[in-house]
Formats: C-alpha cells, sequence, structure tokens
C-alpha cells in the first residue's frame, strides 16, 4: 500500500493544471461587467492551454498567494528598471500553452508607460511598432520571460512574454474572444455572480489527464495501476473546460465548475469527482479543502469550496492535487 501511495501522489504532481468555475446554465448571459470577463475579452480564443488570472485591484495591490503573478516574485528589479511594480496593475492574466513559455498580459489604470521606450532602450530593446524586442541578460531575471514586450499606452496596459505573435494577438482587438468561446461561456456565466479574485481556467486537453497515462511509464506494474485506479470509483469524462476561482482574498472560499457536452454527462460526473477531491484532501501533506455544496445546472458541474488554509486551492491546483480535474 505505500507504494500504491507513493505512485498515486506522483501522479497527482504530475497532473496538467486544470480546473472551472461556474454553475449556470450555458443559455446564461455573460455578465460583460465582470473584470474575468474584461479580461478575457481581450484574449484571442485558445483551442488548448491555461488561462491564470488575479484582480490585483481586490487584493489592494499587494503581494498574495494568486495564480497570475508572472513579475510578482521580481518585484523589485521590475520597478527598479521599468519604473512600475506588477501589482500596481488593475488585473492581470498570465496565458500557458503546450510547449511554450507564458504571455502575460497586466492591465493598469492610469499608469504613464511615456518613459517606458527609454528605459528598455537601455536595456537593448528595440522597437518594431508596439513591440519591443530584447534578449537574455542574467542580471535582470524579468527578461528571460520578457523576450517580446508590447506596449498600449492609450488603454495603459503591458503585454509580456516569449512569443512575438502572441504578444502582438493580445495587443490587437480579436473577433473571436476567450470570454465568447462556447465551452467557456456557461462558466463564466456561472461565475458572475461571485467576486473571482483570482483563478484557473483551462481548456482542450489542459482540462483532463488520464492516470494511467501518467503512472504507467516504466514506473508501475499492471496491478498498481488497477490498484491506484481503485481509489477513484465513479464516471470521469474529459470535460470541456473547468474554471477554479478563489473568491474572497483571504482564500479560504472558492468555486470550481466543469463544462460538459450535456447535463447527462455533467451529473454523472457528480459524485466520483466530489469523491477524488477527498480522497486527496485525505492524504498528508495536502492541504484540506471541503466541498460545501454541488450542483448541476445544465451541462455545467459545480462544486463550492472552503478552507482553512488561504493557500489550499491555489496550491492544489498548482501541485495539480485538486482531485476534481481528475480522469483515472
Amino acid at each position: 500500500m505505500a507504494s500504491v501511495r507513493r505512485l498515486l501522489l506522483a501522479s497527482a504532481l504530475a497532473m496538467t493544471i486544470s480546473a472551472c468555475s461556474s454553475t449556470a446554465a450555458p443559455k446564461s448571459r455573460v455578465d460583460t461587467d465582470s473584470t474575468l470577463v474584461t479580461a478575457l475579452d481581450g484574449l484571442p480564443e485558445l483551442a488548448d492551454g491555461t488561462v491564470m488570472f488575479t484582480d490585483w485591484a481586490a487584493y489592494g495591490h499587494q503581494r498574495s498567494d494568486v495564480f497570475a503573478a508572472k513579475l510578482v516574485d521580481i518585484d523589485d528589479q521590475v520597478q527598479r528598471d521599468l519604473g512600475f511594480h506588477p501589482t500596481d496593475a488593475e488585473w492581470e492574466l498570465e496565458v500557458w500553452q503546450p510547449g511554450k513559455a507564458s504571455t502575460a498580459v497586466l492591465q493598469f489604470a492610469d499608469l504613464d508607460l511615456s518613459g517606458l521606450p527609454g528605459r528598455l532602450a537601455r536595456f537593448g530593446y528595440h522597437a518594431d511598432g508596439s513591440v519591443y524586442t530584447g534578449k537574455i541578460d542574467e542580471s535582470r531575471l524579468w527578461t528571460i520571460g520578457a523576450r517580446f514586450i508590447g506596449t498600449d499606452p492609450g488603454r495603459h496596459r503591458l503585454v509580456v512574454g516569449t512569443d512575438e505573435k502572441l504578444v502582438r494577438s493580445m495587443l490587437t482587438a480579436t473577433p473571436h474572444p476567450l470570454s465568447r468561446a462556447e465551452a467557456l461561456t456557461p462558466l463564466l456565466a456561472a461565475a458572475q455572480s461571485r467576486r473571482v479574485v483570482t483563478a484557473a481556467i483551462t481548456v482542450g486537453s489542459a482540462t483532463c489527464v488520464q492516470l494511467a497515462d501518467v503512472i504507467s511509464k516504466g514506473r508501475a506494474t499492471p496491478e498498481m495501476i488497477q490498484a491506484v485506479r481503485a481509489k477513484f470509483p465513479g464516471t470521469f469524462t474529459t470535460p470541456q473546460a473547468q474554471l477554479t476561482a478563489v473568491t474572497t482574498p483571504t482564500g479560504t472560499a472558492g468555486f470550481d465548475a466543469l463544462a460538459f457536452t450535456d447535463e447527462h454527462t455533467a451529473k454523472a460526473n457528480r459524485d466520483g469527482r466530489s469523491a477524488a477531491m477527498n480522497t486527496f484532501s485525505s492524504m498528508g501533506g495536502v492541504p484540506g479543502i471541503q466541498i460545501t455544496d454541488s450542483a448541476v445546472d445544465g451541462r455545467v458541474l459545480s462544486f463550492e469550496l472552503a478552507t482553512q488554509d488561504p493557500k489550499a486551492i491555489r496550491d492544489r491546483v498548482m501541485t495539480r492535487t485538486l482531485g476534481l480535474d481528475l480522469c483515472p
């Protein structure tokens, strides 16, 4: 049993980040005044990937345990070299796609970006329209994830990343924004009745990982794989999209939801996914989260979450031990 337990934890830590937040039926209207929806309006639709969101204004522009925080760990360098604190932003999005480093969008209320070109030029960046291209300088850690920096002074917006095409796309209005994606709209409609302060969203293959694919690469016998699977009874259908949201700056409440193809499938997944989260919660070293309620509304399966650990929801998504996103 000890070896099975170790395999279970290893598999959980290797899963792709995934999550959801929502309860409304798919035909519900999405609140365009939502900060999360406003942020996603500027992203082109993704077929496969993970999007992190942080409402820095909700946190009083203070460093916190949040999902989207690309430059926060090197806040002092960014302020010294570029003249602003990343947490000064109203909100931030961080986009992860398979095989690529992340790209971040920082939306400010009234940050004056007029001095930024001169600062970037001192560090070897050169301009091509609204995008500045530079090289990695190991003495300035922010350059590692910001080879391309896009600016939109009129909207007080910065985009930083290592993929020039993606940086440019996030500076341009898109006819097919992520906020209108068919798989995601019912989740956003459900989340609009809650205050989403930070969240993780997945679409495409990132929404679910088969447990057997994770643990069977030369590390487990068929018998061990079967033993691990036995810990997760129930139906686990790959969802179309997922959203996990923290709904209070204290980090002690959250909301998780999954969008399926139909209501029948959503109902069939309810018990197994609830049990999977409890299984992970009972493991040593995994912060506890309780499911206080669950519901099926149309094709959306949702869970209300509570915890005494302010880092628990974020940490379990980031370490792939949430349990609600499991597909054994």
